[in-house]
């Protein structure tokens, strides 16, 4: 059952990138359980979702404690927020040890798009097309193009 965290300080694109991959994800097939944290705070304030997936029901509503994507969307969160993952997608122009894209040069107004590309890539289970079909259903389709730019960036 692989379990995803995402960071980042915008709550509404940490909150909508869990939504449209968790959308996506059920259309690959798989249950979901995507939610943020309760954290109604000011915006800026980092916020957290997170999104399980399993293809039969899901049993735990748990927050996952060790995730197997930690997904940062802001370079500017640090710390250990993951705990052990097995893979880290990070949005910075700094080396690092973790996978990394520059999602900010992708798109300069967010970096949600870009990293749910590189999340894709990295995960390999959910398909662009169904990505495409999510972003379309939550009125984000003109950002599907960073989207498949993230996907190509990501290595």
């Amino acid at each position: 059952m692989p379990s995803f965290s995402v960071f980042g300080r915008q709550r509404r694109d940490v909150e909508l990138f869990a939504r449209i991959f968790g959308n996506a994800a059920t259309f690959s097939g798989f249950s979901v359980h995507a939610f943020p944290a309760a954290n109604r705070e000011r915006n800026g304030a980092p916020s957290t979702a997170y999104v399980r997936l399993e293809k039969g029901m899901i049993a735990t509503k748990e927050v996952p404690e060790t995730p197997d994507f930690c997904i940062i969307l802001d370079s500017s969160i640090s710390g250990n927020l993951c705990g052990k993952p097995a893979v880290t997608i990070i949005n910075t122009t700094k080396k690092t040890k973790d996978r990394a894209i520059d999602a900010s040069a992708i798109d300069v107004r967010r970096a949600f798009p870009a990293m749910l590309g590189a999340l894709l890539k990295a995960y390999g289970k959910v398909s662009l097309k169904n990505v495409k079909t999510a972003m379309e259903q939550e009125g984000e389709k003109e950002a599907y193009a960073a989207v498949e730019a993230g996907y190509k960036a990501m290595k």
